[in-house]
């Protein structure tokens, strides 16, 4: 259906065609969904407004999913046909066995396991005396990751800028800023 791009400016060119179209297709829904009229119109416009949503189900999750499956018939390159053998290598492999069986742990079971916790968790804390702390105690780690993925860089970030030559941008106290840099770019 689409090429695949191979450049940057093609990944970026191709990426805001789709935006494009996904906007006009819409405008588009969204104009003939204000002009229904009459006795079936509260009908015309639920379908119009439901019909993005299943757009973006389909070219989103299903037409992906196909694709991925048809493309697993083919080798690394996606040139030749192989058949089953990729799925043969799934199956028998015990390195991929492990990631097939770590996949299914966390997709299937860890979901449940912390579901069921929330729960508990919930149940246990409403309407007693230290709700309050209780909730803190579950948001509080949350705000605090918030605060260290916008606060400055770290050692570990530095060294990795170091090593990859990037370099960071964070902001001191007295409203100053610090530029971490690789010393090969500075000159």
């Amino acid at each position: 259906m689409f090429d695949v791009a191979d450049t940057t400016a093609a990944k970026v060119t191709q990426m805001l065609a789709a935006i494009l179209m996904f906007a006009a297709v819409m405008g588009v829904i969204l104009f003939l969904a204000g002009l229904a009229k009459g006795r079936r119109s509260d009908r015309v416009v639920a379908y119009a407004y439901l019909a993005p949503t299943l757009l973006m189900v389909l070219f989103g999750l299903i037409y992906p999913g196909l694709r991925t499956i048809y493309q697993s018939f083919f080798d690394a390159a996606g040139k030749a046909f192989i058949g089953f053998d990729n799925y043969g290598t799934i199956f028998t492999d015990n390195d991929q066995l492990t990631v097939l069986r770590n996949t299914v742990f966390w997709v299937v079971v860890t979901p449940f396991v912390a579901t069921a916790i929330g729960l508990v968790y919930a149940i246990l804390v409403d309407k007693s005396r230290f709700e309050s702390f209780a909730k803190a105690l579950i948001f509080l780690p949350m705000s605090i990751s918030f605060v260290a993925a916008v606060s400055a860089p770290t050692a570990l970030a530095i060294r990795m800028a170091e090593q990859t030559g990037l370099t960071l941008v964070g902001f001191a106290r007295r409203h100053s800023h610090v530029v971490y840099a690789n010393p090969d770019r500075l000159s």
